[in-house]
Parts: structure tokens; sequence; C-alpha cells
């Protein structure tokens, strides 16, 4: 199985270690995409929290 089936399934069976996963796998690429557009580090900061605060808090996010 691939790294994001595992994922997926982890958000499916275990919310909570799959959104850590996925922060593990993910943030350091969404960081890079946020500070390209901002270039500011403090403001992506805050906005990758803000994604993964979204992410947690739907629980129907990446469930497809």
């Amino acid at each position: 199985m691939k790294k994001e089936e595992e994922i997926f399934e982890l958000l499916k069976t275990n919310r909570k270690l799959g959104i850590e996963e996925l922060y593990r796998n993910y943030s350091k690429l969404v960081f890079g995409v946020i500070y390209s557009i901002l270039k500011n580090t403090d403001e992506t900061e805050d906005v990758l929290q803000n994604v993964f605060i979204k992410i947690t808090k739907n629980k129907y996010i990446l469930l497809f």
C-alpha cells in the first residue's frame, strides 16, 4: 500500500493518528507553498495551523 493510502485508511479508522501522520508527511510541503505566496514566516505558520485545524474539525475532509 502507498503511504497516501495508509494515511487515508488511518483517517477512517483512527482519525487522530491519521491527522498526525498527515501533518508529519505534508506540513513541510504545505508550509513551502504557503510561504511562496506570503513570504512571511509568522503568517505562514498561522495559515498552516489553520489548515490543519480545519482538517481536524471537519470529520468529512479527505474521506471520499
